[in-house]
């Protein structure tokens, strides 16, 4: 067993799971008496849940990422290729992170993740919905377009020209 490993036996993991624990005892050489092989040892266990990671819209495969974070833990990850911008969600609700040299940091994980990652340049296919989902978590970049049709008015073309939030309205 190694620390913050998962207690499973052939791969499964439920409540009640019994576990051996082996203790080898290794003595000095000259310092092991054949007359006192008695010990008191004290074992305390700190158990904590673990919480699912699950990875969304990734364009490479991402079963080599963790899978699992311990509850209360921060989950931390370097991509080996870049990753666009996305967001992450902690049980239903959006949850801070950082995200710089494809270094992901998720601190104070206390729920199942589900980390989603853009296709690059979606803005021109997404519906509004999605776009005011998704307004405030940088997977638009300036340049972005998308054409709009005006009923009576004709098309036009709309650009992502800052993402930059107005101080009235960040508060």
């Amino acid at each position: 067993y190694n620390l913050k490993d998962k207690l499973c036996n052939n791969d499964l993991c439920k409540l009640g799971m019994q576990k051996d624990i082996y203790i080898t005892i290794k003595y000095k050489e000259g310092r092991y008496q054949s007359t006192n092989t008695t010990y008191n040892i004290i074992l305390n266990f700190d158990f904590k849940s673990f919480h699912q990671v699950t990875y969304t819209d990734f364009t490479t495969p991402t079963s080599s990422y963790p899978q699992y974070v311990m509850d209360e833990e921060e989950h931390n990850y370097t991509f080996t290729e870049s990753v666009p911008k996305g967001k992450v969600t902690m049980g239903n609700l959006k949850k801070e992170y950082t995200y710089e040299n494809n270094q992901l940091i998720i601190k104070n994980v206390t729920d199942d993740l589900n980390i989603t990652s853009f296709i690059p340049l979606p803005f021109k296919d997404d519906d509004w919905n999605t776009i005011k989902e998704n307004i405030d978590t940088g997977k638009y970049n300036v340049g972005d377009e998308k054409q709009v049709t005006l009923e009576g008015l004709g098309t036009y073309t709309l650009r992502v020209v800052n993402t930059s939030t107005p101080p009235e309205e960040s508060i």
